[in-house]
């Protein structure tokens, strides 16, 4: 018997053997430490069918993505869906046609769940067998509390619906 997906899906993206490129799917092996109530985890290389299909018929997806963008190591940023999403190489996902592809497409389709939230970690090295940086492996527990607000947040919004 299949079990009913959650309206809610937190999605880790990443590629475990590229450096701090680990660090979203990181964050999900810290949610699965304690599971969050209503909500599935998974996780994704970032190609942006792979997304569509695990957002596909949810309410919410919760991503949570190493970003290269300006500044220090180890940042943790919140985008929602409905921002304006970075479109230069030096801002957006390490992968080529992935998470802000996947976002514009499902937006164009109708697709998006009605609500999309980016946690990005801000890395520095993506290389082919690097270890995941200090700064970053210091930012995991930020991201992860980061995510269970979210997720407590938006269970009080349907407890008062």
């Amino acid at each position: 018997m299949a079990v009913a997906a959650a309206p809610v899906v937190v999605i880790g993206i990443g590629n475990r053997h590229r450096g701090d490129d680990a660090a979203g799917l990181m964050v999900t092996d810290r949610l699965r430490v304690a599971p969050p109530t209503g909500a599935d985890l998974a996780e994704s290389a970032g190609d942006a069918m792979d997304l569509a299909a695990l957002w596909g018929g949810r309410t919410m997806a919760i991503l949570v993505d190493a970003v290269a963008a300006e500044g220090e190591a180890g940042r943790v940023l919140r985008l929602e869906g409905s921002d304006p999403l970075p479109r230069e190489p030096s801002t957006c996902s390490t992968h080529g046609l992935g998470v802000v592809e996947a976002i514009e497409l499902a937006r164009v389709l109708g697709t998006l769940p009605s609500r999309l939230v980016l946690f990005g970690i801000t890395g520095r090295d993506f290389a082919q067998g690097a270890p995941v940086s200090a700064a970053v492996e210091a930012a995991l527990a930020e991201a992860e509390h980061a995510v269970r607000t979210e997720l407590r947040s938006l269970s009080r919004e349907a407890e008062d619906a």
